[in-house]
């Protein structure tokens, strides 16, 4: 969710999420970008940075990432594209398969996929750093991929905020009973507080089975 300071300021809690946390994005984003707030002229809102890492464990399961209270609150996820492995499962439980399901679970949250693959393309993915091929440092090369998607993600979270809010008032003038959850969403009280283990194994499971579809057509 987005803490209010004030009518003019906000602030976005932003988590980087890796088993192996790379030093160059943590560089950046704890010593450059988080350093600076944010302008949006669209919402005209000021938005002050906040910023933490989960070291993602190997013995961790998707459920514990996300009941963490860290992931919950975040407004912007960056998480590693190879993140752990489920048991009995045949490839690794990729991070850009789990933002669909940080999407269905948190709605609110903009995610960023960063991955040592250099072959995985998306408009949300961001290729890590490789001194080997690469003539500028590390700081220089995640500023120059990740600013303008974290600007970008930012207003994208105060838009959608602010809609938000507009609807759910508008819904509350009519009487409709969709106005609590929407108005929870906003305070922070997300929708994974109603989903049980099996909604979410659910989920897991059909993005899971998508892709056996998709490898059988390959």
């Amino acid at each position: 969710m987005t803490s209010e300071i004030n009518e003019s300021k906000v602030l976005i809690k932003i988590v980087y999420i890796d088993d192996r946390v790379d030093e160059g994005v943590s560089e950046y984003l704890s010593e450059i970008y988080t350093s600076q707030p944010y302008y949006d002229a669209v919402t005209q809102r000021i938005a002050i940075k906040d910023y933490k890492e989960i070291p993602f464990k190997k013995d961790a399961t998707y459920e514990k990432l996300l009941s963490n209270s860290d992931v919950r609150e975040a407004n912007i996820i960056i998480i590693d594209n190879y993140l752990f492995e489920e048991r009995n499962a045949r490839d690794k439980f990729t991070g850009k398969q789990f933002k669909l399901i940080l999407q269905e679970v948190f709605p609110f949250i903009q995610t960023l996929v960063i991955t040592q693959d250099q072959n995985l393309e998306g408009r949300n993915v961001v290729h890590k750093y490789d001194s080997l091929k690469s003539d500028i440092e590390s700081k220089q090369y995640y500023k120059n991929e990740l600013e303008k998607r974290l600007d970008d993600a930012i207003s994208g979270v105060l838009e959608y905020r602010d809609e938000s809010k507009k609807l759910a008032q508008d819904i509350k003038a009519d009487g409709n009973l969709l106005f609590e959850r929407i108005d929870n969403s906003l305070k922070g009280i997300n929708a994974y507080e109603a989903l049980t283990k099996q909604d979410i194994d659910t989920l897991v499971k059909a993005f899971k089975e998508l892709k056996e579809n998709v490898n059988k057509k390959d």
